[in-house]
């Protein structure tokens, strides 16, 4: 009897020390686990530490260069070091006359040219077409057009002159009127597309930023020269001042009228020497009326 309680109390100290065994096992893994984590977590503040660092190692690497190249160049001032490092500041005019001044290029350095900044060749007119439509001197110097530019663009104004700019009707002679002409503006579409053909000629010759200094007034100027923006007449009538024959060119803009005496050399906005050549005689001979002696000076021979 003795032996069974004393093997049913080893049982039960057994199972209770087995208990306490799983128990304290299940607070070691427990311990185990929140260990691992808390050493991950200090792992990666470790990572981010070690990140920021590196980037304030960099920065002061980058601080002393700029220190040791301001060191260097003394007569550089901030400013203009920081121009030269392409950030955008406040009073970059002044860098930009310092760097200029260092680099020796001052506005007075040459004897024939001043040094300006391209945006004020935007805010300076110039010819950029001679009175006949051709390229002018002023425009190769400043835009600097080499010799095959300059030929190029020559090209590219003789090819936008091409096609039919002028649309002229005629009106036959009658009563007092001895010669009448109208000019209507080109066909828009006609215009759009010369337009376009001239401005891809042009960025082609000489490149798109010296395009857009010359494009704009140079085909201004090119269309003034080849059609008119709304419809001209000219009306060329026979008068008589004091008993004697003469002839008055009467010019009409839309509502405006001007009028001025057919005299030699002496010519209306209107292009008779595009449809006339050989000017008022040409006219004349070809529309069968006589000018008046008042035609020509006294002194100039008949």
């Amino acid at each position: 009897m003795n032996r069974i309680v004393l093997a049913f109390i080893a049982a039960c100290v057994g199972v209770a020390g087995f208990a306490l065994f799983y128990q304290r096992a299940g607070k070691s893994e427990v311990a185990t686990a929140t260990i691992a984590r808390r050493w991950q977590s200090a792992t990666n503040d470790l990572g981010v530490t070690q990140e920021a660092i590196s980037s304030l190692r960099a920065e002061i690497q980058e601080k002393q260069e700029r220190l040791r190249q301001v060191n260097r160049y003394p007569n550089i001032s901030s400013e203009m070091l920081k121009l030269l490092e392409g950030n955008k500041i406040r009073g970059q005019a002044r860098a930009w006359a310092e760097l200029r001044q260092q680099l020796g290029i001052g506005w007075d350095t040459s004897a024939d040219y001043v040094l300006v900044s391209k945006q004020a060749i935007r805010g300076v007119w110039f010819n950029k077409l001679l009175y006949d439509g051709s390229l002018s001197d002023d425009a190769a110097k400043l835009l600097s057009f080499s010799p095959d530019e300059q030929k190029a663009v020559r090209a590219a104004l003789a090819a936008a002159r091409e096609g039919q700019w002028l649309n002229v009707t005629s009106t036959p002679p009658s009563g007092d009127i001895v010669a009448q002409y109208t000019i209507v503006p080109p066909d828009p579409a006609f215009a759009a597309g010369q337009s376009n053909a001239f401005a891809a000629d042009i960025t082609a010759a000489i490149g798109p930023e010296r395009a857009s200094f010359f494009l704009p007034d140079a085909w201004r100027e090119l269309v003034s020269d080849l059609a008119p923006s709304e419809a001209e007449t000219m009306v060329i009538r026979q008068t008589n001042v004091d008993g004697q024959s003469d002839l008055v060119e009467e010019e009409m803009h839309g509502t405006n009228v001007s009028t001025m005496p057919v005299r030699y050399a002496h010519y209306p906005a209107f292009p008779v020497l595009k449809l006339f050549p050989g000017g008022w005689q040409a006219m004349a001979k070809a529309l069968g009326f006589e000018l008046p002696p008042s035609f020509l000076p006294p002194s100039s021979p008949q």
